[in-house]
């Protein structure tokens, strides 16, 4: 796996002291702004469905509604079509915040920089991982590059889980191998027990060497 040391950087002042990072990387620009190409599609649908079934009617046919009532229908429409403003925000925020964005595996977690008033940081614990999975879409891979997701066991406010996602990074299929190596070794580490470790591995607080 090729290390972006200026990703890897972006981390020092979170990191513990004894946490060294084993890969850092950025997400590619085109494929980080379209990851919200679906929800801007939703609310273009939903925009044009306002637009051409009731505002384009009202306000432009030959049937136009009484003055009085447009009072009350241009504030209504504009609260009304919140799904495609936020579409469309979606997407000059991602645009935005993609010069914010970085990931790295450590030999403790994975990390999430991003942020669009200020940066802010999420992370995984590797042993709570349950589930990994590569996707590598048109877009993507056009560019040579692919996402890598995780599952941590978080959920929605509505129960779905909620994938944990390095977007579109270079050298995927290594990461991915990389993630569930350094994950496998940590959670046996853990699990072994401590008084029947071998002399050469005395303890979990031994450092992670990746081998």
């Amino acid at each position: 796996m090729n290390m972006d040391m200026t990703a890897a950087q972006e981390f020092d002042q979170i990191r513990d002291s004894n946490e060294h990072v084993i890969w850092a990387g950025r997400p590619a620009h085109l494929p980080y702004v379209a990851n919200g190409i679906p929800f801007l599609v939703l609310g273009l649908i939903w925009g044009s469905v306002d637009f051409f079934g009731f505002i384009r009617p009202m306000f432009f046919g030959s049937h136009k509604a009484p003055p009085e009532f447009l009072g009350f229908a241009i504030p209504f429409f504009a609260l009304h079509m919140f799904p495609c403003w936020a579409g469309i925000l979606n997407m000059l925020r991602l645009a935005y915040v993609w010069n914010n964005a970085a990931y790295a595996l450590t030999d403790k977690r994975l990390l999430f920089r991003g942020g669009f008033w200020g940066i802010s940081y999420d992370s995984v614990d590797l042993d709570q991982i349950t589930d990994f999975q590569v996707n590598i879409g048109p877009i993507e891979k056009s560019l040579g590059v692919g996402s890598v997701s995780v599952n941590a066991g978080r959920t929605t406010s509505r129960g779905a889980i909620q994938m944990q996602t390095f977007i579109g990074i270079q050298d995927p299929y290594n990461v991915y191998k990389g993630i569930k190596k350094v994950s496998l070794d940590i959670k046996s580490d853990l699990e072994y027990p401590n008084k029947l470790r071998p002399p050469e591995n005395p303890g979990y607080n031994t450092a992670y060497t990746g081998k």
